[in-house]
């Protein structure tokens, strides 16, 4: 929070400081924060060319993509029967539009600058997953995996979202220990709890159980036939699933890029490279 503090205090104009500090008032809203973050990284990437005017400058931009991701469902522009859950994000409410609407204020003020030449590129698109699937994240790592009787281990590293690393001093006791991940299921619906990729003598897992969890669900093992009951009190809720990603993507500019209507993302180097270097 002070490094974002910073970055607003010496990169960015007074008079936009209302346009943060309204958005902060709805921090609370579904994609607010990604709002903020991705203005921040657009208002200081254009103060530092204003003050360096490079040959060639990078912006990236992703929480549009997370915000996709998470509430895709919300937009006027999904077309499908799917529904967020109300507490999950308000009916009436879009943050989709709200990022889009961010990103075009941000892409009008680089089409101000004299003379300069935007290329807009996405690397692929994201489509609406046509299944309500829920993320869920081990609260603690080292309690569940002492409640299930994971044995053996020497770490366990959480990772992204849904999934953790654990670590093994030998091949043995990493087998041992994916038979028995892969031995739980869900007691109401018998759907597969996690998705073990044996590396050796680690393990990556990730916590694929798609469905809404209950205060009362419990999970079995079928190796062990051990039961944990009140499953959900170990989890933390992550988001829904609105979006997946489609590997089809575009680019866009304010000059004519001079190629085919339709070019493999691996040209899009050679594209780039030859615009910077131009001199026209």
């Amino acid at each position: 929070m002070i490094s974002l503090g910073l970055g607003l205090l010496l990169y960015v104009p007074i008079y936009i400081w209302s346009h943060y500090l309204k958005t902060v008032f709805n921090a609370k809203k579904p994609g607010a924060k990604a709002i903020i973050l991705d203005s921040l990284l657009a208002d200081v990437h254009l103060k530092l060319w204003k003050k360096h005017k490079p040959d060639f400058s990078n912006l990236f931009l992703n929480l549009g993509a997370h915000i996709q991701h998470h509430y895709l469902f919300n937009s006027k522009a999904y077309k499908g029967n799917i529904k967020n859950p109300e507490w999950y994000c308000p009916v009436n409410f879009d943050p989709l539009i709200n990022i889009l609407s961010e990103y075009d204020k941000q892409i009008g003020k680089l089409l101000s600058l004299r003379n300069v030449k935007i290329l807009v590129a996405t690397g692929l698109h994201q489509q609406p997953h046509e299944h309500l699937t829920f993320y869920w994240r081990l609260k603690e790592h080292m309690k569940f995996a002492d409640m299930i009787g994971l044995k053996n281990f020497t770490e366990i590293l959480p990772r992204m979202s849904r999934d953790f690393l654990v670590k093994f001093n030998n091949e043995k006791d990493a087998v041992n220990a994916e038979k028995l991940l892969n031995s739980f299921y869900a007691s109401r619906d018998d759907i597969k709890i996690f998705e073990v990729d044996n590396r050796g003598i680690s393990l990556f897992v990730e916590m694929v159980y798609p469905n809404e969890i209950s205060e009362s669900d419990s999970i079995y093992s079928k190796e062990s036939k051990f039961k944990l009951d009140s499953f959900k009190s170990y989890l933390a809720f992550v988001a829904i699933k609105n979006g997946e990603h489609n590997g089809i993507g575009y680019v866009t500019s304010n000059f004519d890029l001079k190629t085919e209507k339709q070019i493999n993302l691996t040209t899009l180097k050679s594209i780039i490279k030859k615009v910077a270097l131009s001199e026209n």
